[in-house]
């Protein structure tokens, strides 16, 4: 066979230069990104150090879900989306692929990045069977789908775009990138997270086991971390705790180095950390930013780290842990209960504590408890730690809204068992929310005047809330910090307190014991309400000490007359 003969014609080396290409696009992601996809950008940020390696495990991971949790700004839609999909239907031109985001509008844009690579001349004339140039003669090209020009007909879109509100229909997927599902919006209430996890279940029966051509189809999960009870954090714990087969990518914005490095900075509560994408963010860069936004900000959105310890409202090392509390008769004993609003499945715990107040005003948390109990377990559960603890001077509990029905069953249950409980009602105030109310703990939190006993059963449970608790942010569980705030609300002197404070002088043991009294009523009032109140009561009876005397005086005189 002759040997093959280089012309001047430039038609073959074109051509073996474009197959090339083709070749290396569809066989290596950050080649296509950097080299084609991005290749006009300036600056060009693809970089090799950050994004190489991100692409080499996206195409290398072995897991059939995959999810890629990474700074803002990272790119990362740029790459796992527009730039993985857009590969894919290189690979496989009669591909279904589903991209959803937190807004369909937001789904539109990252399908607008695709389309634009779609009508690249440089693209077309690499891809022709593919692609065409003109939208107005491709199958379908809107706002929310298209489909590729060799395509089989009939078997839906080449992309469709959903938002999480969005109605979700009958149509199928090879494929499906979950990307930015969670935003700021949809993750700051408990209900808001739990529609997002919703979402993503029902979506789930979309996507098609196996694909067309015979692959098991795949799923990509992209974001940047909100909240620590987000569909992020529970596809981890699907992860961690059921065995769900997950692909985890993780990448910060800083990692630790050694001490000095050209690039890095000594943060403190950290060390010495460098950027993981110097190319786009400096440490300088980054710890402006980070003064700028907050750390709490920073932390979940930069670090990926929605509950870093540096942005805790209580701090772990603030709260001692006691292996032995001063004796029960020296304290003054009450128990508080945080009942949950339901018993469903997605409903709060109910929490429970007993703690006693010694004579300093120090609370020793004897006792936390969260349950999900119905109502009558509830009930029941509260006489046991009574009879555990039959010191308890009185019980705190919520009467607003579902709560009110205990009252008849803390009742019969008293009636059933021969004695009632001291039942003192809470009373809220409704322009104050629980997350402000319990943000209060922090000053005896900080302060020291807070210990918890050892043997609480659910004293793990009470440090993971604080751990996780942030006063801007509804929490997903806060029944047992609720129940300790309550304490505070209900507290009273401990024995010998309050007497030593009043002993050998009448005046003052009988405003004591008319304060207590009225505390008994109301247990939600703070010493300057209880000052005011006994002000009132002084001068009521003042004045009817007037009215009476001026009744008797004048009634004496009629009769002198």
């Amino acid at each position: 066979m002759p040997p093959t003969v280089v012309t001047s014609n430039k038609t073959t080396p074109d051509a073996e230069s474009d197959a090339g290409v083709r070749h290396a696009c569809e066989t290596d992601l950050y080649a296509l990104c950097r080299h084609v996809l991005y290749r006009d950008r300036t600056p060009n940020h693809v970089s090799p150090t950050f994004h190489k390696r991100i692409c080499a495990r996206a195409q290398a991971s072995p897991y059939r879900e995959n999810l890629y949790l990474f700074q803002r700004g990272s790119l990362k839609t740029a790459i796992l989306n527009a730039g993985r999909n857009f590969q894919r239907i290189l690979l496989h031109p009669e591909i279904r692929i589903l991209i959803a985001s937190n807004k369909g509008d937001n789904a539109g844009d990252m399908l607008q990045e695709i389309q634009g690579f779609c009508t690249d001349p440089y693209v077309v004339r690499l891809w022709p069977h593919i692609f065409e140039a003109d939208p107005a003669r491709w199958p379908e090209w809107t706002k929310e789908s298209i489909t590729v020009k060799s395509k089989r007909r009939g078997r839906g879109s080449t992309v469709d775009t959903i938002g999480v509100t969005g109605e979700l229909t009958s149509k199928h997927f090879d494929h499906a990138t979950y990307d930015d599902v969670v935003g700021k919006e949809n993750s700051q209430t408990k209900d808001a997270r739990e529609g997002v996890i919703d979402f993503y279940k029902k979506s789930r029966p979309l996507i098609d086991p196996v694909t067309s051509w015979g692959a098991p189809s795949t799923k990509d999960y992209i974001g940047t971390t909100w909240h620590y009870a987000d569909l992020w954090a529970h596809l981890l714990e699907q992860h961690a705790r059921h065995g769900m087969q997950l692909g985890v990518h993780r990448r910060p914005c800083w990692i630790a180095c050694e001490p000095g490095h050209a690039e890095g900075a000594d943060v403190p509560g950290f060390g010495w950390v460098r950027p993981t994408f110097p190319e786009r963010f400096t440490m300088a860069w980054l710890l402006q930013e980070r003064a700028d936004i907050g750390t709490s900000d920073f932390a979940a959105q930069y670090l990926l780290d929605p509950v870093s310890d540096d942005t805790a409202h209580f701090k772990r090392e603030h709260l001692e842990i006691v292996d032995a509390h001063p004796p029960l008769d020296e304290m003054w004993v009450a128990m508080t209960v945080d009942p949950a609003i339901s018993v469903k499945y997605r409903s709060d715990y109910s929490g429970l504590a007993v703690g006693g107040f010694d004579y300093k005003g120090t609370l020793y948390l004897l006792e936390v408890l969260r349950e999900k109990r119905d109502e009558r377990g509830l009930v029941r559960l509260i006489f046991e730690l009574f009879a555990k603890y039959p010191m308890i001077k009185g019980i705190g509990f919520e009467t607003t809204g579902f709560q009110q029905i205990y009252q008849g069953l803390l009742v019969h249950e008293g009636e059933r068992r021969g004695f009632q409980l001291p039942i003192l009602p809470l009373a809220r105030d409704t322009h104050t929310k629980k997350n402000i109310r319990i943000a209060g703990l922090q000053g005896h939190w900080e302060a020291g005047q807070l210990k918890a006993y050892r043997g609480c059963r659910d004293l793990a449970g009470l440090l993971d809330e604080a751990n996780k608790f942030r006063p801007d942010r509804d929490s997903d569980h806060d029944d047992l910090l609720d129940a300790v705030t309550d304490l505070w609300q209900i507290r009273r002197p401990a024995p010998g307190q309050a007497e030593a404070t009043v002993s050998g002088d009448p005046e003052l043991a009988a405003r004591w014991q008319w304060e207590q009294r009225l505390k008994l009523k109301s247990p939600e009032l703070d010493a300057m309400s209880l000052r005011v109140a006994y002000h009132h009561h002084q001068a009521r009876v003042s004045r009817e000490h007037e009215e009476e005397t001026r009744a008797l005086t004048g009634a004496g005189h009629e009769l002198w007359s």
